[in-house]
């Protein structure tokens, strides 16, 4: 029996709204153009979406990894 790095379902959204507490708190502290904090976010936003898949995809990757791990693999 492994421990599962998948979130359950009411967890699920939990990592995008962390990301987007920290966009939205970064770009409420600067005293930056209007324009220029529009652009800063969009760009926060994808590069965040981006890395945030990664993670969460290599997290489940070696938790299955886990799983398979202690119990064996089968064919």
């Amino acid at each position: 029996m492994g421990i599962s790095m998948t979130l359950p379902g009411k967890l699920k959204p939990l990592p995008y709204l962390l990301l987007g507490l920290v966009i939205f708190s970064s770009n409420s502290l600067t005293i930056f153009n209007f324009w220029l904090r529009g652009y800063l976010a969009i760009m926060e936003i994808q590069i965040g979406l981006v890395l945030l898949y990664f993670l969460l995809a290599k997290l489940a990757k070696t938790g299955k990894q886990q799983s398979l791990g202690e119990e064996g693999y089968e064919e």
